[in-house]
């Protein structure tokens, strides 16, 4: 079937842009290894969007999705303690 790559760009806290090209289920993967890995962390980590079948490919939905892994990616990659992860640093 088709898919969507989501472009996210953050800026580190050196002030150095990040961009990942990443499908949905990718950050699904990520948010799942981290919540294994740091489990006194998983109320903290943002939840990602809601997975949506129908309608998945409108021009509003596809941004409004983006943006919201874009929060995420902001949030785990700024963090001190899984931004410095191994499993952040292999999956950008």
């Amino acid at each position: 079937g088709s898919y969507i790559c989501y472009s996210c760009t953050i800026l580190s806290d050196k002030g150095a842009p990040i961009t990942v090209r990443k499908r949905y289920s990718d950050f699904v993967e990520l948010r799942e290894e981290l919540v294994k890995q740091y489990p006194t962390l998983k109320r903290s980590i943002p939840k990602l969007p809601p997975k949506k079948v129908v309608g998945k490919f409108t021009p509003a939905f596809v941004e409004q999705r983006r943006r919201d892994l874009e929060y995420f990616f902001k949030y785990v990659v700024l963090h001190p303690t899984l931004g410095a992860s191994p499993i952040v640093r292999h999956w950008i």
